[in-house]
């Protein structure tokens, strides 16, 4: 061994128990939060002894936190001396008995928090620090924010910033990483007065700013939140403590992400229910006001009442149809004040005359209105617009079904027609009569294979023969859902209601003459079969008869004669019509 290598081993031997007589005594012998006896440092205020006290909270750090306070000089260099205590209780509170010699601080926390996103303790632990004036704010916080300003404030003061100058800037550098302008922050104080279990704006944007790092955490690294918590906290902070803003793209990406996903009603519930379940009830902040959800960097949404939100409700609505609610102006907020505006259900926010998605925004001079198709015959649908913190519904009612032709009752015995199109045979028909001088708009027919029907159409009466078309549709629909329809009768029918194919006439329909005949055509597909459930019965009223005519071409219709009950020239279920029972689908028209 050298003698330079020796010299330097026995310095260290010499100051290692130096070192630690120096730490054993700012740390005042362990945890218990005292200091030594040793002379204050010569750096700030040396005559003045300080108390500190605070919260740690990222949720709130859990009982038996680790805290350690580092006196400071003027230029933000540690003095050596340290103090050492815990948090007291599960909301993250801890202080030290004693008096600290310097105005300036940093404070450092690490221990496990509540997640605002679960409602559960962290899986691992996480350290967020604080740069303070003890001789400006008497109360702590330890938060994300806090944490965030301190490498900003440390290089501003390096470069020649007086303490109070840095803090300023550094705090409103901090709030722009979330796109908030400190102006619009009402008694915005520093970001040590900050707690998620207050009230103010500020409070708000505690909890605001630490639900979206949370959630860009999961984002990235679901598996392990609070190590990529860690990551994404250092990494921001380097960022800005170089350039004074957020200058990575992929970074501002992914808290606008973030904002975006934040579940609201989970995280106010989570925070209420975790200091519910410490004896503590406590209504969150408006943190909401300060989430950017819709990706316009408008903030806050303020959660105000709105004056005037009101929609007229619609009844009678036709099934299926475009309906637009009156237009709402917003006029009672004040000239700077924006408000959030989500709307909830089957429809479309209009907003000054333009289809917009919700979560967005509004403010004085916006008019805000709802479009959305109306439901199925009988039913209704009801669309809730909030905006501010005022919410109000708008119901839009169809109106009921009523038959025009309903056979459904009539059977004096079931049978079933099983037919499959063939290049000789593409079309079947049934004649009926119309029980009143209505409009058809609407056709239904009971078949197992109804996929494999591809038009309805009515027919006028030639000689006992389908004519020529009146109205064909090849639409299918869902129009009646599983709702009874009231028949002509004023019976109530069900049964044919969910296995029943649809077809929409058109929204003209077709007007029909009572007691006029008419023909229902189908047209299957080719080659694919259809089960079509009929009634068999004597024909003993004009309402139910008919006789079943195949086609090739839907102009030419062919009868079967035979009089036999199967005919395999057509490969279908055919009865001579002038024999009785007569033949005529479980079929209905409705308007």
């Amino acid at each position: 061994m050298t003698m330079k290598a020796l010299s330097m081993a026995n310095f260290t031997r010499k100051l290692l128990p130096l070192l630690t007589i120096s730490v054993l005594a700012a740390c005042g012998g362990g945890g218990d939060g005292s200091s030594s006896n040793s002379t204050p440092s010569q750096s700030n205020n040396t005559s003045a002894q300080y108390h500190v006290a605070g919260q740690v909270q990222k949720g709130p750090f859990i009982f038996g936190s680790n805290i350690w306070i580092s006196e400071l000089d003027d230029k933000l260099s540690p003095t050596g001396k340290v103090y050492m205590t815990q948090t007291k209780d599960d909301l993250g509170n801890f202080g030290i008995p004693g008096t600290v010699g310097t105005k300036l601080v940093e404070l450092t926390g690490s221990g496990y928090y509540m997640n605002e996103l679960t409602g559960t303790l962290s899986t691992a632990p996480v350290t967020l620090n604080a740069v303070a004036d003890l001789s400006v704010s008497k109360s702590l916080t330890i938060n994300l924010l806090t944490t965030l300003q301190a490498p900003r404030l440390k290089t501003l003061m390096a470069g020649g910033a007086d303490y109070q100058t840095a803090y300023t800037q550094s705090r409103n550098e901090v709030l722009a990483v979330f796109s908030i302008d400190f102006a619009k922050v009402d008694n915005l104080g520093t970001l040590f007065d900050m707690h998620i279990n207050g009230a103010s704006d500020q409070d708000s944007i505690l909890l605001a700013t630490s639900a979206i790092l949370s959630q860009a955490a999961r984002s990235q690294a679901p598996s392990a939140e609070t190590a990529e918590l860690s990551h994404l906290i250092s990494t921001i902070a380097s960022d800005l403590a170089e350039h004074g803003k957020l200058s990575s793209q992929s970074l501002q990406d992914q808290l606008r992400l973030a904002a975006s996903q934040i579940d609201l009603v989970a995280v106010r519930r989570n925070v209420e229910t975790y200091y519910a379940s410490r004896g503590l009830k406590l209504v969150a902040p408006k943190f909401e006001e300060w989430i950017d959800k819709d990706g316009s960097t408008t903030l806050p949404k303020r959660l105000i009442d709105v004056a005037g939100l009101s929609f007229n409700n619609i009844a009678d609505a036709d099934p299926l149809s475009i309906y637009t609610s009156n237009p709402v102006k917003i006029s009672s907020l004040k000239d700077d004040q924006s408000i959030p505006v989500q709307l909830t259900g089957n429809g479309t926010l209009i907003k000054n005359g333009v289809t917009t998605v919700t979560p967005t925004t509004a403010k004085n001079g916006d008019t805000l209105a709802i479009q959305t198709t109306s439901p199925y015959f009988g039913d209704q649908q009801q669309l809730t617009l909030k905006a501010g913190n005022t919410s109000t519904n708008w119901v839009v009612s169809s109106r009921n079904s009523m038959l025009i032709y309903d056979n459904t009752n009539y059977q004096s015995g079931n049978k079933n027609i099983n037919y499959t199109p063939s290049s000789s045979v593409k079309y079947i028909a049934f004649t009926f009569q119309a029980s009143n001088n209505t409009i058809a708009r609407y056709a239904g027919i009971d078949s197992s294979q109804s996929s494999n029907i591809q038009s309805v159409s009515i027919y006028n009466d030639a000689n006992g023969k389908p004519g020529s078309a009146l109205i064909t549709s090849n639409t299918k629909t869902t129009l009646f859902g599983n709702r009874p329809i009231a028949s002509v009768n004023n019976q109530v029918k069900n049964a044919f209601q969910k296995n029943a194919i649809q077809f929409s006439l058109g929204s003209g329909g077709y007007t029909l003459e009572k007691g006029k005949t008419y023909w229902l055509v189908l047209q299957p597909s080719e080659n694919s079969p259809i089960n079509i459930a009929v009634s068999a019965g004597t024909n003993s009223t004009n309402m139910y008869w008919g006789s079943t005519r195949y086609s090739k071409d839907g102009q030419d219709w062919d009868i079967c004669s035979s009089g036999v009950p199967y005919d395999r020239t057509h490969g279908a279920l055919c009865w001579d019509d002038m024999q009785t029972p007569t033949i005529v689908p479980i079929m209905w028209l409705a308007q």
